[in-house]
């Protein structure tokens, strides 16, 4: 293979690339964290389009969206990565986003997939954090969106109105958008390039690129080139399946008849539209039977994956070994059925979009059913596996790796549910994966958007009611358990600060750990997860709406749940603690409040989390109960602690300034109004980043500052008649 051309920032980043690569995470700039893959080797051509891009995408040039348009398999994407890659070489003041929108289902996922190239750690609401974090980037930023006509309802004015929102408020952002179809957006600066099929000296020079011959006889290939109509993917796997230009000659001019005309009706007589399938189908037809198994194999990825990774995974295949595998790999990466992308990190492959299509439809033939059940048995095991070791890796000082892990397969992940929910999973793998799902709602609920952590619970739940259990039952055990994992979520989504729960979520949230609860009683379940899950959850419910005494009954008893399940619980049993000192700080008892968190649940966050944001979070709830008590000393002693976790691993978040608030206030009451008005100052310019100018947390703050600001002067005045 071609040496690939690199770009330095272009990696997938391992578990340590958070710390080592960003620039500046306080102003949201990190490079290392974009999702842009690395320009193609046999790139050529395009000069004059590529010359356009770059001029409309320039600071300086008017133009706010860049639409660049055109059939599918003319190469928008190679051209509009080789564009983006090239600005980013020559100006390191700039900042691509990349979004694939061939998978995105909701305008959620599309806010997290941006944010998550331009902050480290997910948010609670990303849709809402979305346009203020773009607007708060101090780089020049390009947003790339690809496929875009995949978004969903990308007509739709609703979404267009999203989009033009971001561009009129985050005036160093330009879009660049790659579409088979023409998307108007007429509200702003619009431009657009259509990118059509080669001319003949193009496309031999592409040939030349993939055959890596400069002799390439224009005279002889003429009629290949008509065959391919000049489009550049038909062109590029054509070619790339045979070794050179004669042994594909050959193939056009083979001795016998019925062959020839094979191969000419497959290419030549269809429509343009049908080419590029016609022409995946031969060069599928050219691999040997284990090479088609291993595309179909590789074709189960949703995004990037890596040969040793894929080894490791289906180490235990029947239709070849796992050395096989990675040996088939590599084929299919010189055939360019797969394509090689080259970083830092090593080297890892993706499938294009029109290849993993075809390779679905093939393995729905009987001769590859098996080679489809075998893979995707492997594929569960591995994920599921995964999902086990990143939550316990996410109850540890290791947080950092298990969040950038997670980020990287989610859409792995979430293909289990939706091979669960289709029914296409058997009995005992699809049990299986409700059962880790629900084991790791914890880290579920904190990453994935609130939209699509309920459809995926939903859709669990309504696997359960269909579902038997062992003894040939209602299933209702799991039933509960996604009940439960929903409840959690709308409990640890709402909680906005260490008290209580919006109203709104009570509501919900009582609604499905109520009817969890019943179940679990009336089977008689008192231990597990699940179990302590619900009960504290509940309690808090209870305790909210002032039902004090269950509220305690019911948290005590996930309390001994936690304490009997030992050690490997102890992060949990931490967790429980807290539920219960949330009751009594509800209950107006803080200084019981402050015990159980001093005594139990910070001991146990210290040893086993370290600097954590779950820890920051009870040192900060700490603050909150020694405030309301009037130990103003304290209060300012553990907001300052959990402050300094949240500066280092959060950076500009809501919990950071909730932690500068909190500390301005406890200033303010002791009259150190200066102080108070420098973490107040701090604390608004991190909201203005993050949130609108609408938002009540931003207008208490300002609230605050205000009084502070009032009580300086007052002061002041007061020295001044004094003197």
């Amino acid at each position: 293979m071609e040496a690939k051309v690199l770009h330095p920032f272009s990696a997938r980043f391992n578990s340590f690339s958070i710390a080592k690569f960003c620039i500046d995470l306080r102003t949201g700039i990190c490079r290392s964290l974009s999702l842009l893959p690395p320009t193609v080797p046999h790139f050529v051509n395009r000069k004059t389009e590529c010359q356009k891009i770059k001029e409309y995408l320039s600071p300086w040039n008017k133009c706010r969206i860049l639409l660049l348009h055109g059939a599918v398999g003319m190469g928008k994407t190679t051209v509009a990565v080789k564009v983006a890659n090239d600005i980013l070489d020559s100006d390191g003041r700039t900042v691509v986003i990349y979004v694939n929108c061939r998978d995105i289902k909701r305008f959620d996922d599309f806010a997290a997939k941006i944010l998550q190239q331009v902050y480290h750690t997910p948010v609670d609401d990303p849709a809402a954090e979305l346009k203020n974090r773009l607007k708060s980037q101090d780089s020049y930023t390009i947003l790339f969106l690809d496929n875009f006509e995949r978004l969903p309802h990308s007509d739709d004015p609703e979404i267009k109105n999203e989009i033009n929102e971001i561009l009129k408020v985050a005036r160093k952002v330009k879009l660049l958008l790659t579409s088979s179809d023409k998307v108007p957006f007429p509200e702003v600066g619009q431009e657009m390039v259509r990118l059509t099929s080669f001319e003949p000296q193009e496309s031999v020079e592409l040939l030349k690129r993939v055959w890596k011959d400069g002799q390439v006889d224009t005279t002889q290939v003429n009629d290949f080139l008509e065959i391919c109509s000049g489009i550049p993917l038909v062109l590029f796997t054509l070619a790339s399946s045979h070794s050179n230009l004669p042994s594909l000659l050959e193939k056009m001019k083979c001795s016998l008849p019925q062959e020839k005309f094979k191969f000419l009706e497959k290419i030549q007589t269809v429509p343009v539209d049908k080419k590029i399938p016609r022409c995946i189908d031969h060069c599928f037809g050219r691999l040997d039977w284990k090479e088609k198994c291993a595309l179909i194999i590789f074709a189960l990825f949703r995004g990037r994956f890596s040969l040793p990774e894929a080894k490791k995974m289906f180490q235990s295949t029947t239709m070849m070994t796992a050395s096989e595998l990675v040996e088939c790999g590599l084929e299919l990466s010189r055939r360019s059925l797969l394509e090689e992308h080259i970083t830092r990190d090593g080297c890892y492959y993706t499938l294009l979009e029109v290849i993993r299509d075809y390779c679905k439809i093939k393995a729905k033939e009987p001769e590859f059913l098996e080679v489809i059940l075998d893979a995707r048995r492997m594929f569960i095991r591995h994920f599921l596996t995964f999902l086990e070791d990143t939550f316990k890796k996410f109850l540890s000082q290791d947080v950092s790796k298990a969040i950038a892990a997670f980020q990287m397969d989610e859409e792995n992940v979430l293909q289990l549910v939706e091979w669960c929910s289709k029914g296409e999973m058997d009995e005992e793998q699809t049990r299986r994966c409700i059962d880790v799902f629900n084991s790791v709602a914890e880290l579920l609920a904190k990453m994935m958007g609130k939209a699509k952590f309920k459809e995926a619970f939903e859709s669990l739940r309504r696997k359960c009611k269909e579902m038997k259990d062992e003894k040939d039952e209602k299933d209702e055990k799991r039933l509960s358990d996604c009940l439960t994992s929903l409840g959690i979520e709308e409990v640890f989504r709402s909680s906005c600060h260490p008290t209580g729960l919006r109203a709104s979520a009570v509501k919900k949230a009582k609604e499905y750990l109520t009817e969890a609860d019943q179940i679990q009683r009336n089977r008689g379940i008192n231990h597990g997860n699940s179990r302590a899950q619900c009960l504290s959850k509940l309690a808090r419910c209870l305790a909210k709406e002032g039902n004090f005494d269950e509220a305690k009954k019911k948290v005590q008893q996930a309390i001994k749940i936690r304490s009997d399940q030992g050690e490997d619980d102890k992060v949990m049993l931490g967790a429980t603690y807290n539920d219960q000192a949330v009751i009594l700080s509800l209950e107006k008892e803080h200084r019981q409040a402050i015990e159980v968190r001093e005594k139990q649940t910070l001991p146990i966050y210290k040893t086993r989390l370290g600097d954590h944001p779950f820890r920051a979070t009870i040192l900060n709830s700490l603050s909150n109960n020694y405030h309301a008590l009037g130990e103003y000393d304290n209060a300012k002693k553990y907001a300052k602690q959990a402050l300094d976790i949240r500066k280092e691993l959060l950076k500009d978040h809501r919990d950071t300034a909730k932690s500068l608030f909190d500390l301005g206030k406890a200033h303010k009451m002791t009259e150190e109004f200066e102080q108070a008005r420098y973490y107040l100052k701090e604390c608004e310019a991190m909201q203005k980043k993050i949130l609108d100018e609408s938002n009540d947390d931003l207008t208490s703050t300002r609230k605050e500052l205000e009084d502070v600001k009032r009580r300086l002067a007052e002061a002041e005045g007061q020295s001044n008649g004094s003197s």
